[in-house]
C-alpha cells in the first residue's frame, strides 16, 4: 500500500479537466474540505484521489517533461493549495484511522480500512507526498506539510491491533 494514495472503492473516475491545477486543486479542496467537515470521509477521500492520483498522459496534461511518465495535477499546483491539499489529506487519513477497525470497516470495507491504516503506519503518507506531490523531490517537500506530518506521526503509530 505504500507504493501510492490508496484507492477508494467511492473514487469517482474522471479525467482532468482543462482548468489550471491550481483551479483544479483549489476546487477539489474545497470540496473534500467540506465533506471532512461534515464528516463524509470516504467521499472526501474519493473527491482528493483524482488530485493527487497521476493518471495517463494526455495531451493538455502537465508531465514533468517526460511526455510518458503522468504527473498529478497537485505537482504542478501553487504551493499555498499543494499545502492545503497535503494537510488536508493527511489529517483526513488521521481521522480515517481513528475510527477504529470497525467503524473503519463499516465505512469503508475492511480491506480498504486495513489498506489505509497499513499505509499510515508504515510511513506510506511520507512516500506518497514525496513522490506524487513533489516528484521525488524530498528537500522540496514544504516546510508545513513535513510539520503537519509530524503532529499526526506519534497519533498514527498508536494504532494497536488491526483486527
Amino acid at each position: 500500500m505504500a507504493n501510492g494514495p490508496p484507492m477508494s472503492s467511492h473514487n469517482q473516475a474522471r479525467s482532468p479537466s482543462s482548468a489550471s491545477p491550481t483551479k483544479l486543486c483549489s476546487k477539489t479542496y474545497k470540496k473534500a474540505s467540506q465533506l471532512y467537515l461534515t464528516r463524509r470521509l470516504p467521499e472526501a477521500l474519493a473527491s482528493l484521489q483524482p488530485i493527487i492520483t497521476p493518471s495517463a498522459p494526455q495531451e493538455n496534461q502537465h508531465t514533468n517533461g517526460d511526455s510518458s511518465t503522468p504527473v498529478a495535477p497537485i505537482a504542478t499546483a501553487a504551493s499555498t493549495w499543494r499545502i492545503k491539499v497535503w494537510n488536508l489529506y493527511i489529517t483526513l487519513l488521521s481521522a480515517i484511522v481513528d475510527l477504529g477497525a470497525e467503524e473503519g470497516k463499516q465505512q469503508f470495507g475492511q480491506k480498504e480500512w486495513k489498506g489505509i491504516a497499513s499505509q499510515v503506519r508504515e510511513g506510506g503518507i511520507w512516500e506518497t507526498v514525496v513522490e506524487v506531490g513533489y516528484q521525488n523531490r524530498e528537500g522540496s517537500v514544504d516546510a508545513e506539510v513535513v510539520y503537519n506530518l509530524s503532529v499526526f506521526t506519534p497519533q498514527l503509530f498508536q494504532l494497536g491491533h488491526i483486527s
